[in-house]
């Protein structure tokens, strides 16, 4: 009975592993995700102001 339980604990301690780095990877490339599309909108605001900059110079 009691090595019953070391083995299930010890397949517990293993899921809890893989299911944090799971979580971990997960976290890792949605991070990477968020810098890569920072990125991106900045760029895009930028050119938007830059449009509107110019704009307002052929305005006056």
């Amino acid at each position: 009975m009691p090595l019953d339980i070391v083995i299930i604990v010890s397949r517990i301690d293993i899921v809890i592993e893989l299911v944090t780095k799971l979580f971990l990877l997960k976290f890792y490339l949605f991070g990477c995700g968020i810098v890569r599309h920072r990125k991106k909108l900045f760029t895009i605001a930028g050119l938007w102001l830059q449009t509107f900059l110019l704009g307002l110079a052929r305005l006056a």
